[in-house]
């Protein structure tokens, strides 16, 4: 009778455990379900209000794609944009660069992992998770190491990289503010360019008729004395604005001709003046007319007194310079670069200058005569008095002196 009840006893209690695990399991089952439920839709709106990689948010078009509205808890802080720091769609407009301070007290977004883990005991809270604010950021420093956590940091989409859209903006918004000058420079092509510190003026400052000789000649050297004190008056010679010089149409063509010639033989040539205006003529007689200074008749015209200057023919109240078809220039060896050694300086004035005289040597007389036999060839002729002086037979203005500057 004892072994009956006993048995009883024991089966009852068995069950009783039995309906109580049961029980157990059934309300945990529930709290398990409800807690999943709630991670899995926190990190459905997590990745929702998510920036993408290119700084903009895809809350708005991921709501309009699923026609769900958003079941995120208002102070919920996965529902605060710009988390970690990182600038939304209305600040990749922004065409200011972002700082530091810009970013303070903007709170971090935190990870699925972390705050929304649910526990396999812990009963669902209806009230929200509280988030840990980080401190202001020191406008000395650009971010702060992460706090440790346990859990391992949810993926982020793309590291930080600089807003390239702002600096985009800020270059463009520098560009503009250059002068329009500036910015044309910016575009324009040197091609034709050079290195003189003159530039080009515009042809339009040329009367017809006439061309700047670098357009016509651009392998012949310029070394136009006048624009500078290196010549017999010591100073810039009135007219001469420009390092630039021109000549007519004719003239420039016939100069051409002959450059081809000497190029072939070896050389180059060197120009010193061109076209002359009328005033510099003037300013040649006045310099005449004035005192000696001994500034330049070493060089230039030793041992001749400054006034008998004109008797010789060196200085004349017009010159075939003022037509335009004249030129003054040398040769230089194309492998050297360096001038012929012409027996004399040019604008030395003295008789050694003279073609044919006895005074130079063979090689100086050779080297004048190659220059004075291509010059005659191609339609010009010489100046006995000057070595580097040659003006066009045919000129087109015989009668017609110029007096426009080079600017």
């Amino acid at each position: 009778m004892r072994s009956k009840k006993f048995k009883a006893l024991l089966l009852g209690t068995i069950l009783f455990v039995a309906i109580c695990y049961h029980i157990d399991l059934l309300s945990h089952s529930k709290e398990y379900d409800a807690s999943a439920a709630m991670f899995f839709d926190t990190a459905r709106k997590e990745t929702l209000i998510k920036p993408s990689s290119s700084g903009s948010s895809k809350e708005p078009e991921a709501k309009k794609q699923s026609g769900t509205p958003s079941l995120q808890p208002k102070n919920s802080p996965s529902a605060t944009p710009n988390s970690k720091g990182s600038t939304g769609s209305s600040q990749a407009n922004d065409s200011t660069i972002q700082t530091p301070d810009s970013r303070k007290g903007a709170p971090a977004s935190p990870s699925p992992s972390s705050s929304a883990q649910p526990s396999s005991r812990a009963k669902p809270s209806s009230k929200p998770e509280a988030t840990n604010t980080p401190k202001p950021l020191s406008p000395s420093k650009t971010s702060s190491p992460p706090a440790p956590s346990s859990s391992p940091p949810a993926p982020s989409s793309s590291p930080e990289a600089p807003n390239t859209t702002t600096l985009k903006h800020d270059k463009a918004s520098f560009s503009s503010a250059l002068p329009a000058s500036n910015q044309a420079d910016k575009h324009a092509s040197p091609k034709g360019s050079d290195t003189d510190t003159d530039e080009k003026p515009s042809k339009s400052l040329l009367p017809k008729g006439f061309v700047y000789v670098k357009e016509a000649l651009p392998d012949a050297k310029l070394d136009i004395r006048y624009a500078t004190k290196h010549n017999f008056t010591g100073k810039t010679v009135d007219g001469y604005l420009s390092s630039n010089t021109c000549m007519t149409v004719e003239a420039a063509e016939a100069l051409k001709k002959a450059s081809l010639a000497l190029k072939e033989k070896g050389y180059g040539i060197l120009i010193y003046d061109a076209y002359r205006p009328k005033r510099a003529v003037k300013a040649f007689v006045k310099w005449g007319k004035s005192p000696e200074d001994n500034l330049t008749n070493k060089e230039f015209y030793p041992g001749i007194p400054k006034a008998d200057l004109f008797k010789l023919g060196y200085i004349a109240k017009k010159s075939a310079h003022s037509r335009g078809s004249a030129v003054d220039l040398t040769l230089y060896d194309l492998k050297t670069g360096k001038p012929l050694d012409m027996g004399s300086s040019f604008d030395f004035l003295n008789s050694i200058s003279n073609h044919g005289t006895n005074r130079i040597s063979e090689k100086q007389t050779q080297n004048r005569n190659v220059l004075k036999t291509v010059m005659k060839a191609n339609g010009f002729k010489e100046l006995k008095t000057e070595w580097w002086h040659y003006q066009l037979v045919n000129e087109p203005f015989r009668d017609t002196y110029f007096d426009f500057v080079i600017q």
